[in-house]
């Protein structure tokens, strides 16, 4: 049994509704639209619309890369899940570093993570 069916075997893959997702994406859009025209409304300056968006950009964006993430695991071909050389996986491990580090420095982790993810590097990589 090769590298690809040992790994083929342990692919689990989430259980994961994509309306869900697309419905908070479309809900945070609406959501900053309709503040950009109240703030038009009343003639607050753009400048405070835009430090709260980037509250809500960042208290969203992490749930999203990993919704992203999650859809990746579900719809990706198991040739190329199975193809990591890594434990855990290199997806996992993008997810359980940015719950660990936070968005950013989880973000950089993982990038880092996926350019070593190739033969003779391998094995086990908490983060």
């Amino acid at each position: 049994m090769d590298e690809y069916e040992k790994n083929k075997m342990q692919i689990k893959r989430p259980d994961i509704n994509p309306c869900n997702g697309i419905i908070k994406i479309i809900a945070v859009i609406t959501l900053m639209c309709i503040m950009y025209i109240t703030l038009y409304y009343f003639k607050i300056s753009l400048m405070y619309g835009l430090v709260i968006n980037l509250f809500v950009i960042a208290f969203y964006m992490k749930k999203t890369i990993i919704w992203l993430i999650l859809l990746y695991q579900k719809y990706a071909p198991e040739r190329i899940r199975a193809s990591c050389v890594f434990t855990p996986t290199c997806s996992n491990y993008m997810i359980l570093v940015i719950n660990k580090y936070g968005l950013f420095k989880g973000l950089i982790k993982g990038i880092k993570r996926l350019f070593r993810c190739h033969y003779p590097n391998g094995g086990i990589d908490n983060p």
